[in-house]
């Protein structure tokens, strides 16, 4: 069938194209321009084209086509206005427009105000404070700002405001801060470049204080407004200034010049709060939410630290936060940001218990967006008041239910610093049920911190037992090394009857996870500590069948999907079990003679030695492979990802580079070749627990990631003085000791102290190198976030400083962070060890920078 062509379209009206709103004003000096029929048409066809092109190439043909037609024309000033909106159109495609950037600067000189607005618009859109053809712009800005006419005024400052560079509001500062006693609609643009030009240059704050008083008696609300802005951008001005960087802070801070009109923002803000219904200014029945919204901002500012001014705040703020009803998103932003104003003053308790309410109705909405903003906030109010939190608990609680996970993650780090000794039985369960259903991201995280919490928290050995096998239970094979380990060295401390029972335990679901084979690859902590437990303490629980437990461990053993470290665990248990329990020897020398010929360098060692050491007499075999394993020291800090402690191996390639790897504390009873030079600390360990160094049930500190030292031979010799040449005493003897340590405290000031370990390295004795630990700890409830720590040396010294092992240092916990320097004084025993430093850390996440410096003591090392 044949259709009836579609008519053309109609002809736009020959009127100016509306860039802002004030092309709707008349001006008086000149002519106004109207675009013809001919221009808008050709400009509309090419949208047109634009948006019917089918492939992305047809479209770069017709981009590069126009381009090449603009360049042609750039020399015609006629074209140039229709050339520069096409431009535009261009550039909101992604193309390159730098080949016009002089059309645009050209065209805010026209004596057209038209032209000039079209200009103004593409010199925001096409260019930034970067560009180098910017400072061209300078003449036109200052002569249009010296226009008498208030609308070329108003484009001149709205470009300075969003492009202008250091230069140009340093060199333009005189007349933008003149045009401040100008018209309302002139004030509220020239108060805009104000805060562009503090922002820019902070030094001259000080130029606009004295306008702020006549800028708050205005009425009109875009004014007060920006003054507000103008007002907070001076505050952070001071602040700037007065870092330790600037050579010339000003002699009286800002805030006290700004707090004299205190009163008067006061009684805006009550106004606001008082007004009735105005159309002008009504969002949803909230008087200018923008405008209480900054006002609340700048109460936060003032009343910071001033509790003259708290004070003065403390009923409008109760008033508001009482008065405004939620529900509206207008009301929701006024509420939220009172909170923070309550918590970021020095506000009294029933206030900041009339905030904490308000937070824990935002819990309860449905929105995501006022759950989320409402777990954040409480997090930040901890610090100054917890027990307020703490009243609603069980509504936070509750979001670890929630669909959305980031409410879920914000509520976890939210209970986390809520933990004490009051509710660690209540969240622990809570945080069990959630490790059940969590994703794998949030299993990760989760576990390392409530290893932290079993530790500082746990009211009894009992329930951190049970605590801990429930975890690595619940959280498969995300469980950290560290905890597992610490979950070893922690059942050598208990009694005999606890050992019992938790050998029941672990045996009973190990056999009801190897009925789900499919799940034991993601269990593989689990089952290192349940093969590990049933290895060394099988012979005290009576419900451990041989038989049964053998079989279990072939299944381990014989599954491709096992990794290396849970096999070194089977066959050091095989090996355990097959002189306590007799039956099992045959089998187990079975297993370790198949194992000779594996492909893992790890296991084929293993398996030769443990076959060597069972052919050897029964004596020996007793008193190596048959005897108790003494209690493993349990380890403070080893859940620091440190490697690079005095007594660890030899340095990895990664911390050369200044990263950190995992390392496992547990079961070092040994001294390495490698490792003989160690310090005071280390030697003593290895001195302590020499006796038991020929102990077979060492944990495998290089299987982590599947790597193992290299070893001289394929197949070690089998005589026992090969076996445990690395642990004799006369070879440990053979290297020189390296001197003591010493702790230095060099930094202790309200919640964070810094302390200073210094050694010589374990190498080669060289008496002017020296390493320096850094151990950072915070005492307060608050982590510090966004931690940096820097040093400056003098000449003689040279220094390799590496990466801190977290720029996050958790609050009120015995974890500490550490960074390592390396130091080498070339004037050694001429000058001594001297350090400056300088530490930069936020408080909250949202906070200011912290910055304070300090410089050693003299360090004779």
């Amino acid at each position: 069938p044949s259709f009836a062509p579609l008519p053309p379209p109609p002809s736009p009206p020959t009127t100016t194209t509306i860039i802002s709103t004030d092309c709707y004003h008349y001006h008086p000096n000149t002519t106004t321009t109207t675009t013809t029929t001919t221009t808008m048409t050709k400009l509309r066809d090419f949208i047109h084209q634009i948006r019917d092109a089918k492939t992305y190439q047809e479209e770069r043909e017709i981009i590069a086509k126009e381009a090449a037609e603009i360049r042609d024309t750039s020399s015609n000033p006629k074209k140039r206005a229709q050339n520069i909106a096409k431009l535009m159109y261009m550039h909101m495609l992604g193309y390159n427009t730098k080949f016009a950037q002089m059309d645009s600067i050209q065209l805010i000189s026209s004596e057209h105000y038209a032209e000039k607005r079209l200009g103004y618009l593409a010199l925001m859109i096409l260019l930034d404070e970067t560009q180098e053809v910017l400072p061209l712009i300078e003449h036109s800005l200052k002569k249009d700002l010296d226009d008498k006419n208030q609308f070329v005024q108003s484009l001149a400052l709205t470009a300075i405001a969003n492009i202008a560079s250091h230069e140009i509001c340093r060199d333009l500062c005189p007349e933008v801060q003149k045009l401040l006693g100008h018209s309302p609609y002139v004030r509220k643009k020239a108060a805009l470049c104000a805060v562009r030009s503090i922002q820019k240059c902070p030094d001259l704050a000080e130029l606009f204080l004295d306008d702020i008083q006549s800028l708050l008696k205005e009425h009109n609300h875009a004014v007060l407004l920006t003054t507000v802005t103008l007002m907070l951008e001076i505050l952070n001005a001071d602040t700037v200034l007065r870092s330790a960087s600037h050579d010339d802070p000003p002699q009286v801070p800002f805030k006290k010049t700004l707090i004299k009109y205190l009163p008067q923002l006061l009684n805006i803000f009550k106004g606001l709060l008082m007004s009735s219904f105005t159309k002008e200014h009504d969002i949803h029945g909230i008087a200018d939410p923008f405008l209480q919204i900054k006002l609340l901002q700048l109460f936060r500012a003032l009343g910071h630290g001033d509790l003259t001014a708290s004070e003065a705040m403390n009923d409008l703020l109760a008033q508001a936060a009482t008065n405004t009803e939620s529900g509206k998103t207008a009301a929701n932003a006024i509420l939220y940001e009172c909170v923070n104003t309550i918590m970021g003053i020095e506000s009294e308790k029933g206030l900041r218990v009339l905030g904490v309410y308000q937070l824990s109705e935002f819990l309860t909405a449905r929105d995501n967006n006022l759950r989320y903003v409402s777990l954040n906030t409480l997090k930040k109010v901890l610090a100054k008041d917890q027990q307020s939190v703490l009243r609603h608990l069980s509504t936070i609680i509750e979001c670890l239910k929630d669909h959305d996970i980031s409410i879920r993650k914000r509520a976890v780090d939210l209970l986390l610093q809520l933990v004490s000794r009051k509710n660690i039985k209540l969240l622990m369960q809570e945080f069990i049920e959630y490790l059940q259903r969590a994703t794998d991201e949030e299993k990760q995280d989760l576990t390392s911190n409530l290893s932290l919490i079993i530790e500082e928290y746990a009211p009894s050995i009992d329930w951190k037992v049970d605590t801990y096998m429930r975890v690595l239970l619940s959280a498969s094979h995300y469980v950290p090394l560290h905890m597992a380990n610490k979950f070893i060295a922690l059942l050598t401390h208990c009694n005999d009857e606890m050992q019992r029972d938790v050998t029941t335990k672990l045996y009973t679901a190990l056999l009801e996870l190897c009925s789900t084979p499919h799940l034991l690859s993601k269990r593989s902590k689990f089952l290192q500590v349940a093969v590990w437990t049933v290895g060394e303490f099988s012979l005290k629980s009576a419900q451990v069948d041989p038989s049964q437990l053998l079989k279990v461990l072939r299944q381990i053993l014989d599954r491709s999907d096992t990794d290396v470290r849970t096999k070194a665990y089977v066959i050091t248990a095989l090996t355990k079990l097959s002189e306590r329990i007799p039956p099992l020897a045959a089998d187990t020398q079975q297993i370790l003679h198949a194992l000779k010929s594996n492909p893992e360098l790890e296991l084929q060692l293993r398996s030769c030695e443990y076959s060597a050491l069972l052919n050897v007499g029964a004596d020996v075999r007793r008193k190596v492979v048959a005897v108790p394993h003494p209690p493993i020291e349990i380890q403070e800090d080893a859940h620091l990802p440190f490697s690079e402690k005095p007594h660890s191996r030899k340095t990895s390639t990664a911390a050369m580079e200044g990263s950190l790897i995992e390392f496992d504390d547990i079961g070092k009873e040994s001294v390495d070749e490698e490792d003989s030079g160690t310090t005071a600390t280390a030697q003593q360990h290895g001195s302590a627990q020499s006796s038991s160094s020929g102990d077979i049930l060492m944990f495998f500190d290089d299987l982590e990631n599947n790597k193992v030292e290299p070893h001289n031979s394929a197949v070690p010799s089998t005589g026992l003085d090969d076996f445990f040449s690395d642990v004799s005493p006369q070879n440990a003897n053979n290297h020189p000791q390296s001197s003591p340590n010493r702790i230095f405290t060099i930094y202790e000031k309200e919640h964070l102290v810094i302390e200073l370990e210094l050694f010589k390295p374990d190498e080669v004795y060289s008496p002017e190198k020296t390493t320096a630990i850094v151990h950072f700890s915070n005492s307060n409830l608050f982590p510090l976030t966004s931690f940096t720590f820097q040093v400056k040396l003098p000449k003689y010294l040279t220094m390799k400083l590496y990466k801190a092992t977290s720029d996050r240092i958790p609050g009120a916990s015995n974890r500490k962070v550490q960074q390592k320097i390396e130091l080498t004084n070339m004037k050694h025993g001429e000058k001594p060890l001297v350090l400056k430093y300088q530490i930069k850390y936020k408080q909250n996440e949202d906070g200011e920078f912290v910055v304070q410096q300090g410089t050693t003591q003299k360090l004779d090392f």
